[in-house]
């Protein structure tokens, strides 16, 4: 069994996924941020 590489993929899936939705929101985050009139 290649459990080792399974769960090396899982866990590279999981991080790509995280940056992902980071980038989103770091992205809304600054258009909200420069849209707004504060």
């Amino acid at each position: 069994m290649r459990t080792h590489e399974i769960l090396i993929e899982l866990v590279f899936i999981f991080l790509v996924s995280n940056l992902l939705l980071l980038l989103i929101l770091v992205k809304l985050l600054l258009v909200l941020k420069y849209e707004s009139p504060c």
